[in-house]
């Protein structure tokens, strides 16, 4: 008898572990098993000299898109900007009031047993700008289930199901900027009601940093430097620079590797001008970022607003003190009231050219690669002299990505910086978005990672992302006889902050081991393409190779992801050897001579006109045979062959792709597409036919 019950005892607990293993592999992401990639000899196919450029486009739209092209660059009637209150088109008044709501909650269930053995601390909740405590609810928004008969079509690049981002739900204009302030009685609001709110008393950076008293014990302790604005560099910033790169200790890994962690900060940074215009739309959208992002999470992310102050767009400033913004506090907060709206300004960090040029003065002197190098510096690594940090005749060339090397200085406790555009539009949750984007490219390993980065990944023709890394990997070993990138590409007088690859050769992975886990230091949502020898005239300094310096470049920048480490390596450069390089440049390659780990995330996307994927992948992902280069510069001889690249990397030029596409700017004349896609869904006339 008891051994019977003991039998059956036995059974149900075999079941009950086998429906809990079913369950666990159900919701699995697939990207958690995706490098068990299958054993085939697949490759991308080459193109031909004998054969024509792949056409993208149908015949029959051409005319049609040169049309919607040049009238919607001198169209202006439905700008958001100049009219808020335009008509709506007929068929969104109501289009959604018949759609199935749901509440949409992308949130971890913070504070439950799982979560605290993973985190340290315990969350808790913020305040909103009602003045009340943010609970549960609150922070849950109104969304309508994607009918299963008539799913979210197929993206032209990228995938939901291979990333994790979220295609079973969606949000119309109300749903989604109802709470922020949008204003809309031609939706039946369900169960989002509106909140009362009087927005320009609202101050969204005491509300972050509350946020943070409260949730401090959740994230590692780092002291910050005195103040939040940016300082004019001393003599001690130039003679301590070697301090700012970051290495994380061992000690410390160790440490956070023994049962709950600190969690990793991020910042949203969003770069305006001093002439931005802080739109209806644009403020609405902000205030979602910081109250989703940073309020919602317990201090996670924090928001950022980064100005560039430049003297010619403000008013009745003061001669004798504009120069010393960062020196007088009364200077900096004229700036501050003139170019930030006052919900804002808490948020905001104010740079000026001036700024940039006294950091990275030794960017002034342009090198001549042309001429003889000099022997005694050339022991030294280097083929010139150091430059100087003075020269009136050509003043320090700045670039955008120099204020966000300088706030990685001013907010050691960030990990992460996302760079944003303003002019960006998502339609989905920003939250849900930017964690599946970090959690995917974290399982990524390093083997053929800087090749996958190189092209689209589309599913009508690659299939899943395990076969297409198998391609990939193929590719590069018949293109180039070894298996690509591994660790970092050495450069002279640039010392990796990252020790070598675990094996000699990125083969003996056989497994796809090294990398998973492994915090990305750069994401991007565009391909970052080698452009190394395509014969670019683009200006290259302080690198002793001069324009035979191995390079990537992101082929566009709308949304990308800089970790500390990264940041620090190129402020370093710049300080130490005056490296620079075209702004979509240097980021990628100083990620490269440095062997951090630098990923293109399938960020699902659409192109308007073109209909056929085998064209756009030959456009693109296929590859050259060989490319024959008369380039005497480049050092190399007539009729010398490079190594092969795909289209992309030959074409070096994306405007005829980048403006065609879903992911891009709104508010912006170039990208028709993105900007009317926005607009609609926001229920305004379109002034195209």
């Amino acid at each position: 008898m008891h051994s019977a019950q003991r039998n059956t005892a036995i059974r149900w607990a075999i079941v009950i572990f086998l429906c809990l293993l079913a369950i666990y592999t159900w919701r699995t992401p697939r990207y958690k098993g995706s490098y068990s990639v299958p054993d085939t000899k697949e490759t991308f196919a080459t193109l031909s000299e004998a054969q024509s450029p792949a056409r993208i486009y149908d015949d029959d739209l051409t005319g049609a898109k040169q049309k919607v092209l040049a009238q919607s660059k001198q169209d202006t009637t439905y700008k958001i900007a100049e009219n808020p209150k335009a008509p709506l088109f007929p068929a969104f008044r109501t289009s959604s009031n018949e759609l199935e709501r749901q509440t949409y909650d992308p949130y971890p269930r913070y504070n439950s047993r799982p979560w605290r053995r993973k985190w340290r601390g315990s969350f808790a909740t913020c305040q909103g700008p009602t003045g009340e405590n943010l609970g549960m609810e609150a922070r849950t928004l109104t969304a309508f289930a994607i009918d299963e008969d008539h799913p979210i079509p197929q993206p032209m690049f990228g995938s939901y199901d291979e990333t994790g981002v979220d295609s079973k739900f969606c949000f119309d204009r109300f749903s989604r900027f109802g709470p922020y302030g949008l204003e809309d009685d031609t939706i039946e609001l369900g169960t989002q009601s509106p909140i009362e709110v009087e927005w320009k008393t609202v101050r969204w950076g005491a509300l972050q940093n509350d946020c943070l008293e409260r949730n401090a014990e959740r994230f590692e302790p780092i002291q910050r430097p005195n103040g939040t604005s940016f300082w004019m560099p001393t003599e001690g910033d130039f003679a301590e620079i070697d301090e700012v790169l970051y290495f994380p200790s061992e000690q410390r890994k160790s440490l956070l590797s023994k049962g709950a962690s600190y969690k990793k900060r991020s910042a949203i940074v969003l770069h305006m001008h001093a002439a931005t215009e802080y739109t209806v739309d644009t403020t609405e959208y902000i205030r979602s970022l910081i109250t989703e992002l940073s309020l919602h999470s317990g201090a996670e992310y924090e928001v950022i607003v980064m100005v560039e102050a430049k003297w010619s767009h403000l008013e009745d400033y003061d001669e004798d003190t504009r120069h010393s913004i960062f020196e007088n506090p009364g200077s900096y907060k004229f700036s501050l009231t003139k170019t930030v709206p006052e919900e804002f300004r808490e948020n905001a960090v104010l740079y000026t050219p001036a700024l940039l040029k006294a950091w990275y003065a030794k960017l002034s002197n342009k090198p001549k690669y042309d001429d003889p190098p000099d022997p005694r510096y050339e022991q030294m690594g280097m083929k010139y002299p150091p430059l100087t940090r003075s020269d009136s005749d050509n003043p320090p060339k700045t670039q955008r990505q120099q204020a966000l090397q300088l706030l990685s200085l001013l907010r050691p406790d960030i990990e992460h910086f996302w760079q944003l555009n303003h002019n960006s539009r998502y339609s989905g949750h920003h939250y849900q978005l930017l964690e599946t984007m970090s959690t995917w490219s974290r399982s990524q390993p390093r083997r053929g990672l800087w090749e996958r980065s190189a092209r689209y990944f589309m599913t009508a023709i690659h299939k899943d992302w395990a076969t297409f890394t198998s391609k990939v990997v193929n590719s590069t070993l018949k293109a180039t006889g070894d298996g690509g990138v591994w660790g970092p590409v050495r450069v002279k007088s640039v010392e990796p902050v990252v020790p070598d690859p675990p094996s000699e050769t990125p083969e003996e992975d056989l497994k796809y081991e090294w990398g998973v886990d492994e915090e990305a230091d750069l994401i991007t949502a565009a391909p970052i393409i080698d452009v190394t020898g395509t014969g670019s005239k683009e200006e290259i300094m302080g690198y002793s190779t001069g324009t035979k310096t191995p390079q990537r470049m992101v082929t566009h920048q709308i949304m990308t992801r800089y970790s500390k480490r990264l940041l620090r390596a190129m402020h370093h450069g710049q300080i130490t050897l005056g490296t620079s390089m075209p702004m979509d440049r240097y980021p990628a390659s100083t990620a490269l001579h440095h062997g951090l780990k630098a990923v293109t995330f399938p960020l699902p996307t659409y192109l308007d006109y073109a209909k056929v994927a085998q064209n756009v992948d030959k456009e693109y992902n296929y590859r050259e045979v060989r490319k024959v280069v008369d380039d005497s510069k480049l050092g190399r001889k007539d009729g010398e062959v490079v190594r092969a690249k795909t289209q992309l990397e030959q074409r070096a030029n994306f405007d005829d792709i980048a403006n065609r596409m879903s992911f891009f700017e709104v508010e912006n004349k170039e990208s028709a597409f993105a900007d009317e896609l926005y607009k609609r869904w926001l229920g305004y006339v379109s002034a195209l036919p």
